[in-house]
């Protein structure tokens, strides 16, 4: 009896917390779109623009219904055509809306914005600082399934130019209405595809970032900045290395753009010296049949790795810019290899190490990083990636640092 009681209370426990957890994020009603106002069309085109200061205050309703209707509203209702062209009237582009209080999708159908997901994932809708802190940040999604003919390669055409003309016009409601906005192509697509739960056939296009411009301070009341506090600055206390166990079977090891031509006693010495470091940990990692994967920078050849690290046959090389996961295959290839943690080791620290640590952590995998395997033209670039790899949210939760003596085969 004691037992089933138990039973029961648990599955009530659990009854209400998903009860609650459906409550946290519902459908917002927007209101009908005010289409009698704006300012005049050529005032609005020689004062539209890009910004990337925002104010952090929230638009207000009647706005945000303004924005979506004019990005992509409905303007017929006999015939459900929209504000801006589609090829053959696929409409295959729908706008997700990330605020702080969750992520939503815009039905024009309804004029209703639909809950998606009761989690504020602006920050991953770009790469730059300011997007976790605008109120609203647009996402384009193309979906494909709508776009009923034609190969990947028209269907990514047609996407884009939809997303362009859907763009468009909300900087020009952002002109007409004295907001602040800027389109950014700097996004971890398959990193913010799988955090918004899309399928294979939506493919992420662009984002858009809106919101009040920010308001400069009056000179009377300029608070110090951190360059007025630099010299003053205190580092922090290192990190703890910590001995890992390593399992030869779903490791990889990641060295990355290791290079002669940045990679050298005259233009970084630290360098010359991790790769020897690196060269003992290849050693031992080819010995356990350890999968080893090489990145490079975009102009760079597998012929230009330094010799004492360099690929034998069958080991990957990709080639990108600072993270390496974007644009290239090292996902899939980590994958269909059964890889759940990677070792990361490489130059520069503060670019392709950590980039590529935090988008390892960002898609689900264990990351090591041996400090003795990563290099910068300067000291204070490891130290600070060291720092920022334990504290960052994106790789804290999943990132541990060691030195090569302390990998345990």
């Amino acid at each position: 009896m004691g037992k089933k009681l138990t039973l029961i209370m648990l599955i009530l426990l659990l009854s209400c917390s998903l009860m609650s957890y459906g409550q946290e994020l519902k459908p917002i009603k927007l209101l009908k779109p005010q289409i009698d106002g704006g300012r005049p069309l050529m005032q609005v085109l020689n004062e539209r623009k890009s910004t990337r200061q925002f104010s952090a205050e929230e638009l207000p309703l009647q706005v945000l219904s303004n924005l979506l209707w004019a990005a992509f509203g409905i303007n017929r209702p006999e015939s459900g055509k929209r504000t801006a062209p589609s090829a053959v009237n696929w409409q295959d582009i729908d706008i997700y809306v990330a605020m702080a209080k969750g992520l939503y999708v815009y039905d024009a159908k309804n004029h209703v914005l639909d809950p998606v997901l009761a989690e504020d994932i602006r920050a991953m809708t770009g790469g730059q600082a300011f997007v976790g802190k605008v109120p609203v940040n647009l996402v384009y999604v193309s979906d494909f399934s709508k776009i009923k003919r034609g190969a990947d390669e028209q269907k990514e055409f047609y996407s884009a130019a939809h997303t362009g003309f859907i763009s468009q016009n909300v900087y020009l409601y952002c002109a007409s209405e004295g907001l602040a906005t800027v389109v950014r192509g700097l996004v971890d697509k398959a990193a913010l595809a799988e955090a918004m739960h899309l399928r294979s056939d939506q493919k992420v296009r662009l984002a858009q970032s809106v919101g009040y411009p920010a308001v400069s301070p009056s000179p009377e009341k300029t608070e110090k900045t951190i360059v007025d506090e630099w010299a003053s600055v205190k580092a922090p206390l290192p990190p703890e290395l910590k001995p890992v166990k390593i399992d030869p079977k779903v490791t990889a090891l990641l060295i990355l753009d290791i290079q002669n031509q940045n990679c050298n006693s005259e233009r970084r010495p630290r360098c010359v010296a991790s790769a020897a470091e690196i060269q003992k940990l290849l050693a031992k990692a080819r010995e356990k049949g350890m999968a080893v994967i090489y990145s490079l920078t975009s102009r760079a050849s597998a012929a230009d790795i330094r010799k004492e690290v360099a690929p034998i046959e069958g080991e990957p090389v990709v080639k990108s810019g600072a993270n390496k996961f974007f644009g290239t295959d090292l996902e899939k290839i980590l994958k269909e290899r059964g890889i759940t943690s990677v070792i990361i080791t490489g130059t520069s620290a503060h670019g392709a190490v950590l980039n590529t640590a935090t988008g390892a952590a960002m898609r689900g995998f264990k990351v090591i990083v041996p400090v003795d395997g990563m290099s910068a033209s300067d000291a204070y670039a490891e130290q600070y990636t060291a720092w920022h790899l334990v504290n960052g949210p994106g790789s804290r939760r999943s990132t541990t640092l060691t030195k090569i003596s302390l990998l345990e085969f």
